[in-house]
């Protein structure tokens, strides 16, 4: 990323995105969201550098109170919001100049075409689903259904959920719409707990590596 063009206004649309999602009525109610405390309502945690942002306020004082300000101000950068829409498929956030001083030191060419090629290679959503249900020896309803109650698991569909983003490249909104959820939070603590398994799990890693060995390459 263009450290300089960019940072503030990325900062903005990390901070405004529960808002845009109707999640809550201001950014700082989210409760996994730093925004409260860059205007001020929490103590920062020691892992929380905020000059940089606070840098590009150009201002002195009332920093907070500004950045606020700034944050509820509606409008997002155009390059931002195609950037995260997925309809700009570089992986470098930044202009012209910037995107090929980074391919220069990367010694690569970033592109669209290159990103599509490794698209083509990944696995549908159906195609992880099948894959999973043909492991555990379970109906892929099961996958694709919710259990409801307290306590209810279906370990099968949380890896499914995580393997679609992990392997598949799908971005929430698409996982969540497959299997029947009204919003991708849901996904993202399915496989935020799948991730937290898989570091003290080592039997869930070996069933996660063979089930992805069973994708056609």
């Amino acid at each position: 990323m263009d450290h300089d063009a960019y940072l503030l206004q990325l900062s903005k649309y990390i901070h405004r995105n529960p808002v845009d999602a109707r999640r809550v009525e201001r950014p700082e109610d989210y409760q996994w969201s730093s925004c409260a405390t860059y205007i001020g309502k929490h103590k920062p945690e020691k892992w929380l550098y905020q000059q940089e942002v606070y840098g590009q306020l150009h201002a002195k004082r009332q920093l907070k109170k500004k950045y606020q300000n700034y944050v509820n101000e509606r409008g997002i950068d155009e390059r931002i919001e195609e950037f995260y829409g997925r309809k700009r498929l570089n992986s470098i956030l930044g202009g012209e100049g910037f995107i090929e001083k980074i391919q220069g030191k990367l010694g690569e060419t970033i592109d669209e075409a290159s990103h599509l090629d490794k698209q083509a290679l990944r696995p549908a959503i159906a195609k992880v689903v099948a894959v999973v249900s043909d492991f555990y020896r379970i109906p892929e309803r099961e996958i694709y259904q919710t259990r409801k109650g307290r306590g209810a698991r279906n370990r099968p569909r949380k890896l499914a959920m995580y393997l679609a983003q992990n392997e598949g490249g799908f971005r929430l909104t698409e996982i969540a719409e497959a299997f029947g959820l009204k919003h991708y939070g849901g996904v993202a603590n399915a496989i935020y707990g799948v991730r937290q398994e898989i570091k003290n799990d080592g039997g869930l890693r070996k069933e996660i590596k063979a089930i992805i060995k069973r994708f056609d390459p």
